[in-house]
């Protein structure tokens, strides 16, 4: 969310004419890690600061607005730039290095279609095959949708029924199949964290067919309404 930062010496940059805490930004959040703050406030004033950089991440800012965050009794600005669809995944096109964790069989492969660039294969073997793609920042008890684009090794439709995708250490069976152009599919579902989050256990999940393919542009965003493709890095 930051397209860039300004540190300060002093909480003075932030004070108004009328001694309020506020700034040119339309809001400015304030966030205290050295004591004082606390993530059950409301964040607004320095009086009333977060204690944590994820309390921050939580309030999903929009364009415009700021995070003051003082770390060693030195405050840094973290100005937001424009907002996109909120994708969680850190590598959305894998290279095979870029993975958590992944059977031996899956391997890299190569992306033409519709702008993507790499991905990961899938072998055609009846066998249980997975990959775990980096994330951050999901939080307990919130909605997401969770989407993939997808070509299969027989050029064949894909259903959805080729593979589970994970959300966070769970199976779930893809709801929303839409075709693209050509092979390519992209394949979504929807779901809610439990009261606590299973960092880094997204991804897919083959077992139980025998159906090779490629997947690549990974996507988590926020709500259960798929949003439009955003690539990372």
């Amino acid at each position: 969310m930051t397209l860039g930062s300004t540190t300060y010496n002093s909480l003075s940059v932030y004070k108004g004419a009328t001694g309020n805490d506020q700034h040119s930004s339309p809001q400015t959040y304030f966030v205290i890690t050295d004591g004082g703050g606390s993530d059950g406030n409301n964040g607004l004033t320095s009086a009333t600061a977060w204690a944590t950089t994820a309390r921050a991440d939580s309030q999903l800012l929009t364009t415009g607005q700021a995070v003051a965050v003082r770390t060693g009794g030195v405050w840094t600005e973290y100005r937001v730039g424009p907002y996109n669809p909120n994708n969680l995944f850190n590598y959305s096109e894998p290279l095979l290095a870029n993975l958590v964790l992944q059977s031996a069989n899956v391997t890299q492969a190569s992306f033409t279609e519709n702008g993507l660039t790499n991905g990961i294969q899938f072998p055609a073997v009846n066998e249980t095959d997975y990959a775990y793609v980096l994330e951050s920042q999901m939080q307990p008890n919130t909605t997401y949708t969770i989407s993939v684009y997808a070509v299969r090794s027989d050029a064949q439709p894909v259903t959805g029924n080729e593979f589970k995708l994970r959300f966070s250490g769970t199976s779930v069976t893809p709801t929303n199949v839409q075709l693209v152009s050509g092979s390519l599919y992209r394949v979504s579902a929807t779901s809610t964290t439990g009261s606590s989050v299973t960092a880094n256990a997204n991804g897919i999940l083959r077992s139980g067919n025998a159906i090779g393919f490629r997947v690549s542009g990974y996507q988590i965003n926020l709500g259960a309404t798929l949003q439009p493709y955003t690539k990372k890095p």
